[in-house]
């Protein structure tokens, strides 16, 4: 669990099972800053679980071979994305399914209640990048 390993040991554990079960090649990226003590727990749990829904949403949706999350400092915020290279998607198109909608609105959610935001950016055929920016705890030296 995230409160016994802390938030990147278990998302690698995450991302491994991942690979190994859906065949989607994952890489993490910059996230040494971001180790243990960097968030408050609230918002680990949430960012893990943002990151889930991204990962499930590329898996059942995106047609992507491989995901790229990375970490970097944005002012006193964490900036996460998460970019595939799958087929992509308009999201303001009609025709986007309502269970991806409320995916995306269950994520946005959770990164609001931890006083952070969720943008998406998609164009069909290139892929997605979808980003969450989440407070960070203390100084962290990038």
């Amino acid at each position: 669990t995230i409160s016994q390993h802390g938030l990147l040991q278990t998302l690698t554990q995450y991302l491994a099972r991942y690979e190994k079960n859906y065949g989607i090649q994952t890489q993490i990226e910059g996230a040494e800053p971001f180790t243990d003590g960097a968030f408050e727990p609230l918002v680990e749990v949430q960012l893990l679980r943002i990151l889930q829904e991204a990962l499930t949403n590329v898996r059942k949706h995106s047609n992507a071979h491989y995901v790229r999350i990375t970490f970097a400092l944005e002012d006193d915020r964490a900036r996460v994305s998460v970019n595939d290279d799958g087929r992509g998607f308009d999201p303001d198109a009609p025709s986007a399914g309502m269970e991806e909608h409320v995916g995306l609105r269950v994520m946005r959610e959770r990164a609001e209640e931890v006083g952070g935001s969720l943008s998406l950016i998609s164009t069909s055929g290139q892929g997605t990048d979808l980003v969450v920016r989440v407070p960070v705890k203390g100084a962290i030296h990038a």
